[in-house]
């Protein structure tokens, strides 16, 4: 048996060989020397198998001394994992691979994770039974409690999407900016039931093509009931005459004690038909007296 203090010799290599050239070496010697009954590495009887696994392990960070007394590390003697050596897969090996690619693998995971997520948002994704936009310079975006109100009151209605695109810093043009084209976008989308704003938004609101329901019979029918409305009327580039677009609710006893009381707010109907039904209850709330 060749002298395991010299490790690099029984693997062919030059000392101070790169972990990484270990590795190859062992597995090349593993191929070339086949295995025969009796232990013996087949094509060279000066050396074994059992001198390569030596040699291996004590390259590979095991305690030289202990070796050249014929003794194994306190690693090297823990006894193999029974699920890793059940499925016939070489531990150290393992661990060497892991140890190597350990950046590809951390980045595969996240890869995974990342597809895992994106398709649980796609599959997992639950449509709201009322999708309201709330634009404008208000001081408060927090409206868990008014979507709880409206699920209350609202039979039928499990899920509520208030997205708040919220103008609370005219001093940063960037955020302003940002929050602009948010606005655009999503107005853009065909899929909004309401839109909740203050003047200076649904002025913008108007000037865009496409985005606003005309509320020229839900201001006559509360009309009727002698109800004081405030509305809005305009005429738009598409339309040859004026209609209403916007009717002010900051009164409305319904978001009182909500992030919108005491905010100047002007209720329009966006262009999603899905709904209506659910839409008119959250008006009548709205106006009920």
């Amino acid at each position: 048996m060749a002298d395991v203090k010299d490790p690099y010799s029984i693997l062919g290599i030059k000392p101070g060989a790169s972990k990484d050239d270990i590795i190859k070496r062992y597995d090349l010697l593993l191929k070339k020397y086949k295995v025969n009954k009796n232990g013996k590495a087949a094509g060279n009887e000066q050396i074994n198998i059992e001198d390569i696994e030596q040699a291996y392990n004590m390259l590979m960070g095991y305690d030289f001394e202990s070796l050249a007394d014929g003794k194994l590390s306190e690693d090297a003697n823990k006894p193999p994992n029974p699920i890793l050596k059940k499925m016939n897969v070489d531990q150290k090996k393992l661990s060497n691979f892991i140890f190597y690619y350990k950046i590809p693998i951390i980045i595969g995971l996240f890869a995974v994770l990342g597809i895992f997520l994106v398709l649980k948002s796609i599959f997992g994704y639950v449509k709201p039974d009322l999708k309201i936009e709330l634009v404008g310079m208000y001081s408060d975006s927090n409206l868990d409690k008014l979507e709880e109100r409206i699920k209350d009151n609202i039979s039928g209605v499990k899920k509520v999407n208030i997205d708040p695109i919220i103008f609370w810093d005219k001093k940063n043009p960037a955020m302003e900016s940002s929050m602009e084209i948010k606005f655009a976008t999503l107005s853009g989308t065909g899929d909004i039931d309401l839109y909740l704003l203050d003047k200076e938004r649904f002025d913008k609101l108007l000037k865009m093509s496409n985005r606003v329901g005309i509320l020229d019979d839900i201001a006559k029918k509360y009309e009727d009931q002698k109800m004081n409305l405030k509305v809005y009327r305009s005429k738009l580039e598409d339309q040859t005459t004026e209609h209403i677009y916007g009717i002010n609710i900051s009164d409305s006893s319904f978001i009182k004690g909500t992030a919108l009381e005491g905010s100047d707010v002007i209720l329009c109907f966006g262009n999603n038909e899905a709904d209506k039904e659910n839409r008119m209850k959250l008006v009548d709330l709205l106006f009920k007296r």
